[in-house]
């Protein structure tokens, strides 16, 4: 292993940092806690770095946690898993005792421990982050923001609390809707891509002999997902004569209504046969080689689904509701894979894809570059130290993002860098 990708710094000026990350989940729910683990398996590379991680309960996070080696700060009596969004004034003024209960018991442990480092993965952690640094103000705090927040009193307690942030990482430009002044302390740091999995080269292209078109949509089942959607278009393409089906990887956590009106809308359209259900996947490299193309049909603002770039990544054309930031991870033809939530046009997209396959290869083969040259776990864990580094002041204590790959280096000589 190079030796200085498992120091932070070879400057002396620079000493031994320790970091907690707090999550508001203890399952693997979604995006928010894979990018998680990527980042904290990346950072576990670095000697001089030691890594804590706060989780509401044992579950699948923690699990993943203890095997890494990562050494876990527990409160008892609060269960954030119970604490829900919502868009009361009144029931949120009800949360925030808790919050508060949580909030000056992990500061004493962080003042403690001597952790330099609060990193905060989604709403609720922003808002404990800030709490415990009332109580603590030597701690600096990062906010790792994943969301575009509709409801605007969100965005003002948002913006009020983010007096409390010390720098800003936002998944996308996108994410700079939640705020209601501008911050001057964010970077954009794209989620990573776990590009350590083997993909198969040629699993990209579509067969036009196999006789069924294989669909993807992948993540938890709800209404910001648009599993709905995805069948609407599902529909439209077995109406152009296209035997496609739809495969749904994920599985509902909490909205059930949302699942049993799509099932019923599912038997109304008499598509029955044409809609598996695959439930939650441990490993989504394989299901991701086992589909044609990547559905990601977000009828709401979405900073930037990693589902675009994981299919990216296995070589798949990805075919998007032009919403949020999505548009911003495309390098190549985007409106050839975007529309506005159009299901009509999303499935004639499809359809010409379906007709010419080989016309999309350079742009599938761009993307993938793309992901393995700027969204690998590597110089994702660089950046972010970058930002730790910011945050308490260390100059010259981060190293600038490199590729691994010849090819791309290749490209970057010639063009410039393509991050």
């Amino acid at each position: 292993m190079n030796p200085s990708h498992n120091m932070i710094s070879n400057n002396p000026k620079c000493g031994k940092l320790s970091v907690i990350f707090l999550s508001a989940e203890s399952e693997f729910k979604g995006g928010a806690e894979r990018s998680l683990s990527i980042l904290v398996e990346e950072l576990g590379e670095y000697q001089d770095l030691d890594l804590f991680i706060f989780t509401p309960g044992q579950g699948e996070v923690s699990a993943f946690m203890d095997r890494l080696g990562v050494d876990r700060v527990e409160m008892s009596g609060v269960d954030l898993n119970k604490i829900r969004r919502s868009n009361s004034v009144r029931e949120n003024l009800k949360n925030m005792w808790p919050f508060l209960q949580t909030a000056f018991g992990l500061a004493k442990k962080i003042r403690a421990l001597n952790i330099q480092i609060i990193h905060s993965n989604s709403l609720k952690t922003h808002l404990l982050s800030s709490l415990i640094r009332l109580f603590n103000w030597k701690v600096k705090v990062i906010w790792h923001i994943r969301d575009i927040l509709e409801n605007k009193f969100h965005r003002m307690v948002l913006s009020l609390f983010s007096m409390f942030a010390d720098r800003i990482i936002l998944v996308s430009k996108a994410c700079e809707a939640n705020f209601l002044w501008s911050q001057g302390k964010q970077s954009v740091i794209r989620n990573p891509v776990n590009t350590k999995v083997a993909t198969d080269e040629n699993s990209a292209q579509y067969d036009p002999h196999r006789k069924d078109l294989r669909i993807g949509i992948f993540g938890r089942i709800s209404p910001y997902k648009g599993q709905s959607e995805a069948v609407d278009v599902l529909y439209i393409l077995r109406q152009k004569g296209i035997d496609a089906r739809l495969y749904i990887y994920g599985t509902c956590w909490e909205n059930q209504t949302y699942e049993n009106e799509l099932k019923r809308k599912i038997h109304r359209m008499e598509l029955g046969g044409s809609v598996i259900f695959q439930g939650h996947v441990s490993n989504v490299s394989t299901a991701y080689r086992y589909v044609d193309v990547v559905l990601v049909p977000s009828p709401k603002p979405d900073p930037l689904p990693r589902v675009v770039y994981e299919g990216f990544f296995h070589r798949k054309p990805v075919f998007a509701y032009d919403v949020g930031g999505i548009r911003e991870i495309y390098q190549v033809n985007a409106d050839r894979y975007l529309s506005s939530v159009d299901a009509r046009k999303t499935a004639n997209q499809i359809y010409s894809y379906v007709n010419n396959a080989s016309a999309y290869e350079e742009d599938i083969e761009r993307h993938f570059e793309y992901v393995i040259t700027c969204l690998t776990p590597e110089n994702h864990g660089r950046q972010v130290i970058e930002v730790y580094c910011r945050a308490l002041k260390w100059p010259d204590c981060f190293f600038p993002i490199r590729s691994s790959n010849s090819k791309s280096k290749a490209r970057i000589k010639s063009e410039g860098s393509i991050c």
